[in-house]
């Protein structure tokens, strides 16, 4: 089931078969859209997912379309926030489609205190499927 939800600067898929979110950034991010995306993973896509505290938490994972995002702000911290919640909640892998040089960098920044999070880079939805199937997903 794909279940799509709108939010601040970005659009979410839900695929609750795969357990997959897939997530298209439509502009540049502020701080502010980061805490309007974690509370949209609080309370949407965490009730799609059945994750949470006392919830089924299987492992789930993000695709996400980069193409359109630049950077407005430092958002690092925030970022790495939603990274920490999201590894409390089983969340295991990310991958970013077109993603510039600039982009590839602040994201890696912003995980790299993260253990056990895995983000890769692709140049295309089919190349991130793929990897993902090699995940579980």
């Amino acid at each position: 089931m794909l279940k799509k939800i709108k939010g601040s600067n970005m659009i979410y898929e839900v695929d609750t078969t795969r357990r997959i979110v897939y997530e298209y950034v439509t502009d540049a991010l502020s701080k502010e859209d980061i805490k309007k995306h974690q509370n949209i993973y609080e309370t949407e896509i965490s009730s799609l997912l059945n994750i949470g505290k006392g919830k089924e938490n299987k492992p789930w994972a993000k695709v996400c379309h980069m193409k359109d995002y630049t950077i407005k702000e430092d958002i690092a911290k925030e970022v790495n926030d939603h990274a920490v919640w999201g590894l409390s909640n089983s969340y295991t892998s990310c991958a970013m489609i077109e993603a510039g040089a600039v982009v590839k960098l602040q994201m890696k920044r912003s995980i790299k205190d993260v253990p056990g999070f895995t983000l890769e880079f692709f140049e295309d939805e089919a190349a991130a499927k793929s990897w993902l199937n090699t995940k579980g997903f």
